[in-house]
């Protein structure tokens, strides 16, 4: 039985571990807290990305160790999510209420991606095997959150734009094609083939 090799934590770890070397090094350009906010919600995005790719790939290739990886890399996402949102209140609010309030008030896109982190919470906390056990069916219908996450997080990317809308409507293009592999017809056709 194949077992999720111990390189792969230290590999999820390696864009923080970059982004630190950076700081470091004073390379985190002429705004460091943008810098870090964006880096670590970008990561996120990439491992979210891949995530969501693990299942279809799976569906083509048919190697079960596919599915194995996707709990770390569940995991990993939410690491960079909290990295994110935790960079966000401390350098940017300064750890104000006030400021937070007023900015759900005026930037949208920081509230649906407070209910995208707010999504990926359970998740991760039943991110186990005793979960898995104990929650028997419920656990795969919580774990059906990341669809809603997902959408979310293209919402939020997509609204904090103000004039390059590329990388925007290249995440969203591959979480909708990601999410459209799911539907039962086009998945068929795509495995009968």
């Amino acid at each position: 039985m194949w077992r999720r090799p111990i390189i792969l934590w230290p590999l999820l770890a390696l864009p923080f571990c970059y982004l630190m070397a950076l700081g470091v090094l004073g390379q985190l350009g002429a705004d460091p807290a943008k810098e870090l906010v964006h880096s670590t919600g970008e990561y996120a995005l990439w491992l979210l990305m891949l995530v969501i790719l693990a299942s279809p790939l799976q569906m083509f290739v048919r190697r079960r160790e596919l599915m194995q990886i996707r709990r770390p890399l569940g995991v990993a996402v939410f690491v960079y999510l909290v990295l994110h949102l935790t960079l966000y209140i401390v350098t940017y609010l300064g750890l104000s209420v006030d400021a937070l309030v007023e900015d759900l008030v005026e930037r949208p896109y920081i509230i649906v991606g407070s209910l995208a982190f707010l999504l990926a919470v359970p998740m991760v906390v039943t991110s186990n095997n005793a979960s898995v056990r104990q929650l028997g069916r419920a656990w795969g219908r919580l774990h059906k959150a990341i669809y809603p996450m997902v959408i979310l997080a293209c919402t939020h990317i997509i609204w904090q734009v103000k004039f390059d809308y590329g990388q925007a409507v290249l995440y969203s293009t591959f979480f909708i094609a990601m999410l459209l592999l799911r539907v039962p017809q086009i998945k068929a056709k795509l495995i009968n083939r």
